[in-house]
């Protein structure tokens, strides 16, 4: 028989240490329940480390480690990719038969993307779908409902990450201790100012078309949600022989011809880029393409009678032939306005291949012709342009003598060209001062950019007498509706609007994208209703940025090109191209 003292002894050590397992996790193991697998323990058990403890509760939101889900109310283990052989993502290995990102300890471990929470990861952890009450788990690209410490409020194009992610793989763990932090897109610096920008998507992934004002060249610039970015020189080249074919521009200093402003990029059916753009030298809008193969086309000159080529634009057709339209500042006989090109089919390779019609042109007495970057005080300036579903070119621009905006539809058997005309609805949105009242006489539409559909447009324009962005919507020949998309300052000294960029969404609300130039930040409104959503959204404030903005809308996410500017030492001022992905309310 044990002594009534050692009795108490034993007692106490078998409470002290039970104590100390109740200390390490409160999924207490059963007294002497040891197991190889879940069947061997009671219900409302699991085996964990050769041991049988009850399981975790949960809801569908919340409560379960990454490599758990929630069953009837209790966390059980995640099935397994069956990864033995491989994972299907060369950027993820096989660890426990589940596909897990690619261990790491700093960015040059991982190939063009970033190290982050000790996982190589490009772009925007999880693709930046996580809705804003989850957290990303990078290392399985795996939202799921925010732990306690992820419960914060991340900019507009940031995800809310869990940094140390494998340490909450389970079947045991303390969500409550996840340390998490915001992360965006990274950044890409090209090494210039370019302002001339555009983007459009291959695959599904950005490509951008710039311009390198360090050299006067014409460059596309790929892989943009890695930490590596491919840059081509396409144009503006000199004409000396390479000395390196795998360097940049082929290892030459010296510039070439300023070609490459205003670019714009777009891809067809087929995976092909097109590109135009404006040869300063030679005052003339270009055209090139990329083939199936990855060569580019020798540039084919569009047209080079007067300046023409100032903000030329590009859109591409069904059978993928290249339209354009683009100003022409001033011709031999005195004129300025707009022209319209478009090839014969999809493959131009010559200028003959191109067929040139005048979409308006005015004559005037001009002055000095202004620099690229200055808005020339003559008609047909500032363009903005699509096709519609019938095929007919739809284009609105801006008369900088008037000072006023035209809209216009048409193509190579002529256009009709009709001032902006429509009344003011200010839906719920008040008019201080009565501001408006004579909105057809304000000063407008030195930026725009618009949608087109069977009955009409979407065009969005900037007011320079109330620093407002305003759209229209109605048929070309006017009498539709103009509506306030962001009022401005309303008196403050607010200017928005520049560079803006509309779409529309699955559900055909109009999604705009645009500068606040008061404070170099980009914003966007969202069309709901009978009016515009008030206030607008802030999509980046790391900035100077809302340059240049290019915008698509897929699967309800707005996916965003822009590019945003810094200071460097010396006084040079470097470019940075981002891609954001905002999930659409």
């Amino acid at each position: 028989m044990i002594p009534a003292a050692r009795r108490a002894l034993v007692a106490l050590a078998t409470l002290t240490a039970l104590a100390a397992l109740a200390a390490c996790d409160d999924r207490l193991p059963a007294a002497e329940s040891t197991c190889q697998r879940d069947a061997d323990c009671p219900g409302g058990q699991r085996c964990i480390g050769g041991l049988c403890v009850d399981q975790q509760q949960c809801d569908a939101g919340f409560g379960c480690c990454a490599l758990e889900t929630c069953q009837g109310g209790f966390c059980a283990a995640a099935p397994t990719d069956g990864c033995a052989e491989g994972c299907p993502d060369p950027d993820f290995d096989c660890r426990g038969d589940y596909c897990v990102r690619r261990r790491c300890a700093d960015d040059g471990a991982c190939g063009g993307g970033r190290c982050l929470g000790g996982y190589c990861v490009r772009g925007l952890p999880c693709d930046g779908l996580c809705a804003a009450d989850e957290a990303c788990y990078p290392h399985r690209d795996l939202c799921r409902a925010a732990p306690p410490a992820c419960r914060m409020t991340c900019a507009a194009g940031e995800v809310a990450v869990v940094l140390d992610a494998a340490a909450f793989d389970g079947p045991q763990c303390a969500l409550d201790e996840a340390d998490c932090a915001c992360v965006g897109p990274p950044a890409v610096d090209t090494g210039g100012d370019l302002r001339h920008a555009s983007m459009a998507l291959l695959r599904g992934a950005p490509v951008f078309a710039a311009y390198d004002p360090d050299f006067g060249d014409l460059v596309i610039v790929e892989d943009l949600e890695g930490d590596d970015p491919r840059v081509t020189f396409v144009d503006g080249l000199p004409e000396t022989p390479a000395e390196d074919p795998d360097a940049a521009r082929g290892g030459r200093v010296e510039p070439g011809p300023d070609r490459g402003r205003y670019p714009r990029i777009a891809v067809d059916a087929r995976n092909r880029l097109h590109v135009a753009y404006y040869d300063l030298d030679a005052g003339a809008v270009r055209y090139t393409r990329r083939g199936g193969d990855g060569r580019w086309l020798a540039p084919v000159v569009v047209d080079d009678e007067g300046d023409a080529g100032r903000d030329v634009r590009l859109a591409l057709d069904p059978q993928g032939r290249p339209h354009l339209v683009y100003s022409v500042v001033e011709t031999v006989d005195g004129r300025s306005g707009l022209r319209y090109a478009v090839a014969d089919d999809g493959d131009p390779a010559g200028p003959d291949d191109f067929r040139v019609v005048a979409l308006s042109m005015r004559f005037g007495v001009f002055g000095e012709t202004p620099p690229p970057g200055v808005l020339p005080a003559r008609y047909g300036v500032r363009p903005c342009f699509r096709l519609a579903p019938d095929g007919s070119a739809v284009v609105a621009f801006h008369d900088g003598a008037e000072r006023r905006l035209h809209l216009a539809r048409g193509g190579l058997d002529g256009f009709t060209v009709h001032p902006l005309d429509g009344r003011m609805s200010l839906g719920r949105d008040a008019d201080p001062g009565g501001r408006y009242a004579d909105v057809l006489e304000h000063p407008v539409g030195e930026w725009c950019d618009l949608v087109a559909g069977e009955a009409g447009v979407q065009v969005l324009f900037t007011d320079e007498r109330t620093w407002a962005l305003l759209a229209y919507r109605g048929p070309i020949e006017g009498g539709g509706s103009i509506e306030v998309v962001d009022p401005g300052g309303e008196g403050r000294r607010r200017r928005v609007g520049p560079d803006p960029a509309v779409a529309l969404d699955p559900m055909a609300r109009a999604v705009a994208i645009y500068q606040d130039a008061s404070d170099n930040t980009l914003r966007m409104g969202l069309r709901v209703g009978a009016g515009w959503s008030s206030p607008p959204l802030l999509v980046d404030e790391d900035g100077p940025t809302g340059f240049a903005n290019s915008l698509f809308v897929r699967d309800g996410v707005a996916i965003i090109g822009t590019l945003g500017l810094s200071s460097r030492r010396g006084g040079r001022v470097e470019a940075r191209l981002r891609v954001l992905r905002v999930p659409l309310p």
